[in-house]
């Protein structure tokens, strides 16, 4: 290998994760708080199989009652009382839901077929 090869590796490795951690910060600035997490894994190793809400109702009492998780890039929010649960799920919902476009449906329409 030549020497070139060798010092250009740390570079662009260098590069790939000031990328990613810069995307990271700028992706979770809207978020709510929460665990900090391993980079890619995120709080795979925070969340336990049992009795989840006892870790919850202690993260709330840090983060507060509305925090988030992340577990392999998939963002998690938990709502750990009853009040923020009525606001976001009940008078905001129209924020928050949408149901999936259904492509089947669409296309019997536009061909006036009857199923």
């Amino acid at each position: 290998m030549s020497s070139t090869t060798v010092s250009a590796f740390p570079l662009a490795l260098l590069a790939v994760l000031l990328v990613y951690v810069w995307k990271r910060r700028a992706s979770t600035s809207q978020l709510p708080p929460g665990p900090p997490g391993y980079p890619i894994i995120g709080n795979v190793f925070d969340i336990p199989q049992d009795h989840a809400w006892l870790t919850y109702n202690e993260w709330a009492k840090k983060y507060g009652d509305v925090m988030r998780v992340e577990v392999f890039g998939k963002t998690t929010i938990i709502l750990n009382s009853l009040k923020p649960a009525l606001e976001l799920l009940d008078k905001r919902s129209s924020n928050y839901s949408d149901r999936p476009r259904l492509v089947r449906d669409s296309l019997c329409m536009q061909v006036d077929i009857v199923y």
